[in-house]
């Protein structure tokens, strides 16, 4: 595991927003089924679990659709929509509207697909060959990290403040982190 040189300073560029990302993906995977519960009153099994599969499936559907674009723009693409997405998200579990959630999710997960593949297609170019399996290797170190602790931590918080509370706080953190990304990306873009 190790981050070459020449893409450190990138590499440090997209860790907010990489943590943001998968940490919105643990989030979704652990508590959101039930968070719409708690939000909704829905008991139906099958709602939480369309949610959760909207992430997944708008991600791959944004890959796909978007893998022409400039890594960059991707980049800053799913920065945008991720942190769109998840206020929208936000906005649904406080009116109580499964539908407003679908579709900050579907949203959100827009920009947690692009994200994903704007930050590989930023950070990859500048390791070697050989340097690529290490590089990988602390990319999804750092992703799985994120995708678990988080999520662990919003498990423990949750009986004590509430869901809906904890998905909110979880979710201003996650649009934070995006932002920060978005900014250190664009103060980057200028002096180059």
């Amino acid at each position: 595991m190790q981050v070459p040189r020449a893409a450190r300073a990138t590499f440090a560029a997209v860790t907010p927003v990489t943590i943001a990302s998968w940490s919105l993906g643990g989030f979704y995977f652990s508590l959101m089924p039930s968070v719409v519960r708690a939000a909704t009153g829905t008991t139906l099994p099958i709602v939480g679990g369309l949610v959760v599969a909207t992430l997944t499936f708008s991600g791959a559907v944004a890959v796909v659709g978007l893998r022409k674009l400039a890594p960059e723009k991707m980049f800053i693409l799913g920065i945008v929509t991720l942190a769109f997405g998840v206020l929208i998200t936000l906005a649904g579990v406080q009116y109580q509207n499964v539908g407003v959630m679908l579709f900050g999710t579907v949203v959100g997960g827009t920009g947690f697909g692009t994200v994903f593949s704007g930050t590989l297609r930023s950070v990859l170019p500048y390791a070697q060959p050989g340097e690529r399996a290490g590089l990988l290797s602390a990319y999804f170190v750092e992703g799985y990290l994120s995708f678990s602790l988080p999520a662990l931590a919003a498990g423990f918080l949750a009986p004590i403040v509430g869901l809906t509370r904890t998905a909110d706080l979880y979710g201003i953190g996650v649009i934070l982190l995006a932002i920060t990304s978005l900014a250190i990306t664009l103060l980057r873009g200028r002096r180059s």
